[in-house]
């Protein structure tokens, strides 16, 4: 494996930043003599993406798309917390030396201030830029079917919603806010119980009463309880409304979440699933609800 750059030495201040200088320009002549290689045929190698590296190679980044910060942010993540993995997926450097693809993942290890191994690519034409990333992005429901999950789609969605309210305490719509592809496949793999709650809501009546992902959320959520068992009730009765009388809190989050069907997105729908299932376990009535949208309730135990 290839390693460029040396380790700074504890030195002086000035030292240091020479010894910066240094390392900088040593990259930058490593690259040009690949690159002159590359004329003849383009090389490929393994490398250790440094945050001195992918400076260096932003810095040859023209008239190149523009950043997602977003996806900036989930790689940086990802990095940070030791999940990102050698894939084989490359940072392409054309034949005349600007970066191609790889400026996402560039911002990301400076972001994290850690290297990472991946495939680097030079001498392919410039013009090819145009053409990359033709094919359909892989989901996180696409990597769950490869590991023999169905419903996945559901799945991934409900996953996601677990892993916002266990670190945001609320399920949100903006994708700094979601979890990434790695972390959705650990919650279904430490969870098992999640694709049980999947299971239990594929019927037809879910799409009127919140949505089979938001309702497969609450019912693994409310089995983390002290009553692991009323999860079950309460959810087959806001699928079903059967035997439910006038002011029961079930009775009302399922026709709650019918009158607001198209109005409210999934925080909100949880939020009247939770507040329905608290006043349910503390044996009240309700008949009346405000929907916050901010962070959903303690549950009741």
């Amino acid at each position: 494996m290839l390693s460029v750059v040396e380790k700074a030495l504890p030195v002086q201040a000035v030292t240091a930043g020479l010894h910066i200088e240094s390392s900088r320009k040593k990259l930058g002549i490593w690259l040009d003599s690949l690159i002159e290689k590359s004329k003849a045929k383009p090389i490929s190698q393994i490398i250790q993406l440094t945050p001195e590296m992918a400076e260096m190679l932003l810095d040859r980044n023209p008239a190149n798309r523009k950043v997602s910060e977003g996806t900036v942010e989930a790689y940086t993540h990802e990095i940070a917390r030791g999940a990102w993995v050698f894939n084989g997926e490359p940072i392409i450097v054309s034949n005349t030396g600007e970066l191609n693809d790889g400026q996402h993942r560039c911002r990301a290890v400076i972001e994290a201030g850690r290297p990472i191994e991946t495939v680097l690519i030079v001498g392919i034409k410039r013009e090819t830029r145009t053409t990359l990333d033709q094919g359909r992005a892989r989901t996180s429901a696409d990597y769950l079917s490869m590991e023999g999950n169905t419903n996945t789609n559901v799945l991934a969605a409900a996953a996601n919603m677990v892993w916002q309210y266990r670190n945001k305490g609320l399920l949100s719509t903006a994708g700094r806010d979601k979890a990434t592809k790695s972390e959705v496949l650990e919650i279904v793999a430490e969870n098992p119980g999640l694709t049980r709650s999947v299971a239990m809501v594929q019927v037809a009546a879910a799409a009127a009463v919140g949505g089979q992902s938001v309702l497969a959320f609450a019912h693994f959520t409310f089995r983390t309880t002290d009553h692991p068992e009323d999860a079950d009730y309460f959810i087959h009765s806001i699928l079903t409304g059967a035997g439910l009388k006038a002011g029961s809190p079930i009775l009302y989050a399922r026709n709650r979440l019918i009158g607001e069907r198209g109005r409210i997105r999934a925080n909100g729908k949880a939020e009247v699933i939770f507040k329905g299932w608290n006043a349910w376990r503390r044996g009240e009535s309700l008949s009346r609800m405000i929907i916050t949208g901010g962070l959903l309730p303690v549950l009741e135990q």
